[in-house]
């Protein structure tokens, strides 16, 4: 996942997730609207990611 080694990539994976549980738990967003920020974060932090791997010096 994301060209990270397989614990990075977890914790990557588990800062989703616990940005869910903050935003659900702390201000009480509705489960569906605590969605939203993840659906539009974890696509561009994946892409930003992917660059930085892909385009890092050999």
């Amino acid at each position: 996942m994301l060209g990270l080694a397989p614990p990075n990539a977890n914790l990557a994976g588990y800062g989703a997730a616990a940005l869910v549980y903050l935003l659900v738990k702390r201000p009480g967003w509705p489960f569906w609207l605590a969605l939203v920020p993840v659906v539009l974060a974890v696509p561009a932090l994946s892409f930003a990611l992917s660059k930085l791997w892909a385009l890092r010096a050999a």
